[in-house]
């Protein structure tokens, strides 16, 4: 399975914990969201991860987007106690090279405000890291969709933000969710600023990344 991440499995780390068969496929973007923090982690104690539409183009700025109630796919990113360590392949993906920086497609918008979310493609062969993952996202398949917070669905990522490079790939949507604005730690955080600079994602992403407002500590 190609596995699209954009929160905190960015870290390969954290990726290595859950899915050990993961390798580094590409660099992506994700078009028409944005990543927000709208969702709480009791696990984490923070805000976490998602990805929401991005807000329709203002009034003749070409064509007007239908409106549309808000869809989110989230990550959960709940820390699961006891996730297996596999050290050796850990170190083998946390040192793969690091794709071209010049690769990606170049901007000189904000960052998060960005009309796409960029993130990276993992393969994930085996049939048990993909359970294993689906249940740190909070999605059973064979359970009833009402009993399902999230579910996988098949998504359509740009390579290096190439629009002429379409990659298919799966991720996280949630299925019911009241949407908040929280904060993320500098545990949490850190995990997807690691990631982001591991795989060098474009550096005005990394720096909205860096500079986004944490959670005070108590």
């Amino acid at each position: 399975m190609l596995y699209f991440a954009f929160g905190s499995n960015l870290d390969p780390v954290q990726m290595t914990h859950r899915c050990p068969s993961a390798t580094f496929y590409c660099r992506a973007t994700l078009p028409g969201r944005r990543l927000a923090f709208t969702l709480y982690s009791v696990g984490r104690g923070c805000g976490v991860a998602d990805i929401v539409r991005s807000p329709p183009p203002p009034a003749g700025a070409g064509t007007a987007a239908a409106a549309a109630t808000t869809t989110v796919a989230v990550e959960v990113d709940e820390v699961e106690p006891g996730e297996p360590q596999n050290v050796a392949h850990t170190a083998a993906l946390a040192t793969t090279a690091a794709p071209d920086p010049a690769a990606a497609t170049t901007s000189t918008s904000s960052g998060l405000d960005d009309d796409c979310v960029w993130g990276v493609v993992y393969d994930i062969p085996s049939e048990a890291d993909i359970a294993n993952l689906d249940r740190c996202e909070g999605f059973g398949p064979e359970r009833r969709e009402n009993r399902n917070m999230y579910e996988r669905r098949p998504v359509t990522v740009h390579r290096d933000g190439n629009a002429a490079d379409p990659v298919a790939a799966q991720a996280y949507f949630a299925i019911v969710t009241t949407p908040g604005v929280f904060l993320p730690n500098d545990a949490y955080m850190g995990h997807i600023t690691r990631g982001a600079r591991h795989w060098q994602l474009p550096a005005h992403y990394l720096q909205a990344l860096e500079n986004h407002p944490l959670q005070q500590t108590q």
